[in-house]
């Protein structure tokens, strides 16, 4: 091996480890590759390769092993590590599922008392018919037969008549409520009339 090439060796790999970025680990292991290469080295040169190879070689190894025990970095470099820990909350996305299941719940329970509602109403009435049948004279039972047949062979003209006829009795109902209104107002004012007198 050549001597100039030795030197150029020894000195490339000096100055890798005198870079101060590298970590501890990383300038541990080239100081131990570098005086390994050096022991190396001096076994492989001859006496007759001069002397001042071999100062140069001893010179590079002091270097390395006193390079080996400084810090890699500069504690002006060192900068401390703080774990901050931030807990995310997403209260959109929960409060919108909160407050849709409300809903649901809500509406579904309106909807089971509107339905138990109209189901009580069904049993009174069918409770209602049982009862007049059984209880019925000879004429009220042929109306409720008559009426029996009439809603299995035309629902449709029965539910309209139904309807009709509920709508003229709402009507005479509030007819007769505004009339009874009318005549009670004067005779209001004549009993204010005889109070003031």
């Amino acid at each position: 091996m050549n001597p100039e090439m030795l030197e150029l060796v020894l000195t490339e790999l000096l100055e890798e480890q005198k870079k101060e970025t590298l970590t501890n680990a990383e300038m541990v292991s080239i100081v131990k590759k570098l005086l390994a290469k050096v022991e190396v080295l001096e076994q492989l040169l001859h006496p007759e390769d001069g002397p001042a190879i071999l100062e140069r070689l001893r010179a590079i190894q002091v270097a390395c092993q006193s390079g080996s025990e400084k810090p890699a970095l500069n504690s002006a470099h060192i900068t401390p590590v703080q774990t901050v820990i931030k807990h995310h909350f997403y209260f959109k996305t929960t409060a919108v599922i909160a407050i849709l299941f409300f809903m649901i719940i809500v509406s579904l329970t309106w909807l089971y008392i509107e339905k138990e509602k109209e189901a009580n109403a069904h049993k009174g009435n069918d409770l209602k018919y049982r009862y007049l049948k059984l209880n019925a004279s000879q004429n009220l039972k042929k109306i409720l037969r008559l009426t029996d047949s009439l809603y299995l062979y035309a629902t449709d003209s029965m539910q309209k008549k139904v309807m009709w006829i509920e709508r003229q009795q709402l009507e005479l109902s509030e007819k007769t409520n505004k009339h009874d209104q009318l005549e009670q107002q004067p005779s209001k004012r004549n009993d204010k009339k005889r109070l003031s007198k």
